[in-house]
């Protein structure tokens, strides 16, 4: 056989397998007559061997023949096969709407940038609130720290709260570590993370502590927090999954310690529904959330 004949000359050669006369072939393809008689024409003039014998007026396939039209129907009632449910599949995914609960800078971190065909609704939830809507089903994809035991879900850990102190740089002086400038923090305002979070507590322990300068902000959002440190107006202790950005964009007026003994990390796990994960557009939006997350940062970063 010469080089591969073209899949529309297949196709028409193993339908006329199966029906065993051009005008069967022709209804079935939809086309005529014509088109069916010089299709065979076509591909029988690529085999170097007879596929088709003349008895009287009538045409029919040989054995051989017949061997290739039933092995190519086979393939491509295969291909169709696969073709169907690609396209199954994504018109399910365009009529799926998928739940995805979290923190708010965690989404923005995690899910503001997902390609799908899905309709994504991104639910601004706390911790617990995302833990309670797993255990009744009630999102597809939530990302928490609460650990959730639940069969209806798969469970990876996406990323871990590495806490950093970071410090506008007009404020460091000689320090050259945080346990040099710890001695002097009372002197200038700091934010916190407004939930009941031990960062600064751990953070008086560790340093010994009696005063520290006077809290000047507070919310919920580390993006928030951290864009004050950037803006020269607080220092804080901030997880360093929050930082990326900080480091990415070179900001030179800040810098960024490692605490000299580090608060125990909080693991923030994802967890994606297991009825979902079978689908290979749901796998794909997994896959994008699980590469989301930066890598993570030096030990001292000066800016």
């Amino acid at each position: 056989m010469k080089s591969c004949p073209p899949v529309h000359l297949l196709h028409c050669l193993a339908v006329y397998g199966k029906t065993g006369n051009i005008k069967g072939t022709a209804r079935h393809l939809n086309t005529t007559e014509a088109t069916v008689s010089r299709q065979l024409k076509q591909v029988e003039d690529y085999f170097q061997f007879d596929i088709f014998e003349t008895i009287g007026r009538n045409k029919r396939l040989t054995k051989m023949g017949g061997i290739i039209a039933n092995k190519l129907g086979m393939r491509l009632d295969g291909l169709e096969d696969i073709v169907n449910g690609l396209s199954s599949d994504l018109d399910q995914a365009e009529n799926t709407e998928i739940r995805i609960g979290a923190r708010e800078e965690i989404l923005a971190l995690c899910a503001n940038r997902i390609k799908t065909q899905c309709r994504l609704k991104l639910m601004l939830l706390d911790g617990a609130a995302t833990a309670d809507l797993i255990r009744r089903q009630a999102l597809e994809i939530g990302i928490t720290a609460s650990e959730c035991e639940s069969y209806n879900y798969t469970r990876k850990c996406l990323f871990v709260d590495d806490l950093r102190l970071v410090i506008p740089r007009k404020w460091i002086n000689s320090a050259k570590c945080a346990e040099d400038w710890a001695k002097t923090c009372d002197t200038y305002p700091y934010a916190q993370y407004s939930a009941d979070l031990p960062y600064f507590d751990h953070f008086r322990s560790m340093y010994g502590l009696s005063n520290m300068g006077r809290c000047t902000y507070s919310c919920e959002n580390w993006n928030l927090i951290r864009g004050r440190v950037e803006k020269q107006l607080n220092w804080s202790l901030i997880p360093s999954i929050f930082l990326a950005a900080t480091v990415k964009h070179k900001h030179r007026d800040i810098v960024i310690y490692r605490l000299k003994r580090p608060l125990a990390p909080r693991k923030f796990y994802v967890y994606f529904k297991r009825s979902l994960m079978a689908k290979k557009w749901f796998r794909d939006i997994s896959s994008q959330i699980n590469k989301s997350i930066p890598t993570g940062l030096n030990d001292n970063c000066f800016f």
